[in-house]
């Protein structure tokens, strides 16, 4: 399963890949969830990485997505995961 095309000019390239798969998103801390959440929103790639995450990723922030947000997303668009996601070792940012 490939990354969709990024521009190299992705705010999150900046930021410690461990903030974007934290072991809980319930535990996030608020301002981390708004740094993200800012992140994502100026992002000039945030459409693809959406679509692609929407698509293949069950982990991580994406897109300025959860999981959950995720999830409701492919059943509002009748969308289904396709397996196998990235591992973990092998994922970054963007």
């Amino acid at each position: 399963m490939n990354y969709p095309e990024w521009t190299g000019d992705e705010p999150c390239r900046q930021i410690d890949p461990e903030l974007f798969f934290p072991s809980s998103f319930n535990a996030l801390r608020t301002k981390d969830k708004q740094l993200l959440k800012e992140l994502c929103a100026s992002c000039p790639s945030r459409e693809p990485c959406l679509m692609w995450a929407i698509r293949s990723e069950s982990d991580g922030w994406w897109a300025g997505t959860t999981p959950t947000d995720r999830k409701y997303l492919r059943r509002k668009l009748g969308v289904h995961l396709q397996t196998p996601t990235i591992p973990l070792t092998d994922r970054r940012a963007a």
